[in-house]
């Protein structure tokens, strides 16, 4: 049955592992991936510093 929520409880959902974000970015890339963003008018310096401020608390 792949590829589906599974309920296994009322309120309780199994994401199956193909859909987890397996993606796990060094922090260095990460911050260089918002900071692009910034430049390029995505983000605001703001909504980017608060952002990097996050990826470096998270390691």
């Amino acid at each position: 049955m792949s590829g589906f929520l599974i309920i296994r409880k009322p309120g309780e959902l199994t994401v199956p592992e193909e859909f987890k974000n397996k993606r796990k970015e060094e922090p260095i890339s990460e911050i260089e991936r918002l900071f692009k963003l910034y430049k390029e008018g995505a983000l605001t310096k703001e909504e980017f510093e608060a952002l990097k401020k996050k990826v470096i608390e998270k390691n």
